[in-house]
This record gives structure tokens, C-alpha cells and sequence, in this order.
């Protein structure tokens, strides 16, 4: 199957219900987020309130506080600033993150990604929301080797 080319400014492939309803008929395992969620608004759905800073601070360090700021302002019309998400995090500040760490491309790159899910979720991997963890855990599952075939021939 040839993978369908995106045009520019989009970031996800998404297909019509009935096609993942096509595929799974199939037989063909898919791995996605639930609808309306990018990896970056499930991470920061899902994770617990005390990593938010953490994962604020590898944006930082990857696009510049300055950049981070500016983004958080814009997505939330000057409701939230780089700082009170860092100092006074609340719930509704979840959803501005997660697109603005999207648009932003903070965790696009193999290094921030890899830093903010080794050093902030995996710690807390079992107190994530199901959300972003399921996906993973079924992908981890549909990987996994077969145990070994303990049979004598």
C-alpha cells in the first residue's frame, strides 16, 4: 500500500472512519491516538500535573523560552503565559499545551522527544493517563516476540 503524500502544512495522515473500519476487518493492526488527539496533545493530556514543568523546560531548551512563551500567549489569546503554566499549572492549561507544543514542533526531533519520555513520562509511566499510554502499551504488545516454543520435535 502506498502511503498517500501529505501536502504542505499538514502534519498527521488521518483517514475516514470506514477505512480504519476496512483495515481492522483486515486483519491490519493500527496504532493511533483518539480522534482529535496529535502524540503532543496526548502527552500533555495525559501526563500528571507535577511533570508539566519538566516537560515545559525541555521545550525551552530545544526552542527557547522566549519561542515557548510566545506560542503558550497566542494558542491561549494571552490567557496563559510560559510562566504561570510552569508556576501555576491547572488542568485547562492542558489542551493550549498540547497544541502549541504541536505547532511548535517541541517534541518533533528525536533528542527532545527521547528526553521527555525517557527523563519525565517513563518515571511516571504507570500514574499516565490511559490515553496516551494505551496506544503505546497495544504497540508494545503487537511487537513483543511470541514466547518460544517449548516443543520437542
Amino acid at each position: 500500500m502506498n502511503r498517500p503524500r501529505l501536502p504542505n502544512g499538514i502534519r498527521e495522515l488521518e483517514y475516514a472512519p470506514e477505512t480504519y473500519a476496512t483495515l481492522q476487518t483486515a486483519g491490519v493492526s493500527v496504532f493511533r491516538w483518539p480522534e482529535g488527539y496529535s502524540t503532543e496533545a496526548a502527552l500533555f493530556a495525559s501526563v500528571p500535573a507535577a511533570q508539566i514543568p519538566a516537560l515545559l523546560s525541555i521545550a525551552c531548551e530545544w526552542r527557547s523560552a522566549d519561542s515557548v512563551d510566545s506560542r503558550i500567549r497566542n494558542v491561549s489569546g494571552n490567557q496563559y503565559t510560559l510562566q504561570s503554566c510552569q508556576e501555576g499549572f491547572v488542568d485547562s492549561m492542558r489542551s493550549v499545551l498540547g497544541k502549541c507544543a504541536g505547532d511548535g514542533k517541541w517534541f518533533k526531533d528525536i533528542e527532545p522527544a527521547e528526553t521527555a519520555l525517557r527523563q519525565v513520562v517513563a518515571p511516571v509511566w504507570a500514574q499516565t493517563n490511559a490515553l496516551f499510554t494505551g496506544p503505546v502499551n497495544q504497540l508494545w504488545q503487537w511487537i513483543s516476540p511470541p514466547p518460544p516454543n517449548n516443543t520437542v520435535q
